[in-house]
């Protein structure tokens, strides 16, 4: 399970008005799946940006039961959220991996013009923007697993049987295509189109020695192929 590549919406885990009834069954064991999936890519981040936060990270959890979203890390570590995001995109920057595309492209296009990658403040003088404005806008982009990670369920064409079911993590909802509900403290998204073919479905979670990962069990549907990821309506 990867979390897709998309620009970053909000950090924040910000509160919101109940979720309408969701329409399939996450199952408790999913839901803490999915939670530890997300802890364990928050802590890698945090290890490869400012290792010095782990600390603060594990130590808020063992005390809230949670893990802290962005501005709660930021008060924990006895910062800003805007010094924390410059903090991140200065150990971000010059790392690919980490760098929103327009950046990569800038750097790239300023290394073979000049034979060598750009400093931070050449980068932001390129991109027209102030030095800490260009750090913030990439600390952003690397820390878009600290922020709110949705569980996302959709339908799509192929495999053996003509559709397939798929499981992401996604940092981004948008409300004009996707419903979002929440289901033992994990944000799940449904896009509209899929939702149709979800009615009554079932994501668990096994980890035993015969059978380890996320199922998903679809009433609807007619046949399933041996794979056991496609099927038919």
């Amino acid at each position: 399970m990867s979390v897709a590549t998309v620009e970053p919406q909000d950090l924040k885990l910000a509160n919101h008005e109940p979720a309408p009834e969701i329409p399939i069954n996450v199952t408790e064991r999913a839901s803490r799946a999915v939670k530890d999936i997300v802890n364990d890519q928050r802590l890698k981040c945090l290890s490869d940006l400012a290792p010095e936060l782990v600390e603060v990270y594990n130590s808020y959890l063992s005390k809230q039961g949670h893990a802290p979203n962005f501005d709660e890390l930021a008060i924990a570590a006895g910062t800003t959220e805007q010094e924390l995001l410059i903090r991140l995109g200065t150990a971000a920057f010059g790392k690919p991996e980490h760098m929103p595309q327009e950046y990569r492209d800038l750097q790239r296009d300023f290394t073979a013009a000049n034979g060598n990658p750009a400093t931070s403040a050449e980068l932001a003088d390129r991109a027209g923007i102030s030095k800490p404005e260009l750090l913030a806008k990439i600390g952003k982009s690397a820390a878009t697993i600290l922020g709110k990670v949705y569980l996302r369920l959709r339908v799509v064409g192929g495999g053996c049987s003509g559709f397939q079911h798929k499981l992401d993590l996604d940092p981004a909802m948008n409300p004009k295509v996707d419903e979002g509900y929440e289901v033992f403290g994990v944000p799940v998204a449904i896009d509209k189109r899929s939702a149709m073919y979800l009615q009554g479905v079932t994501v668990d979670y096994h980890d035993d020695l015969n059978r380890r990962g996320f199922s998903i069990t679809n009433p609807s549907a007619k046949t399933t192929c041996g794979c056991g990821s496609s099927f038919s309506m």
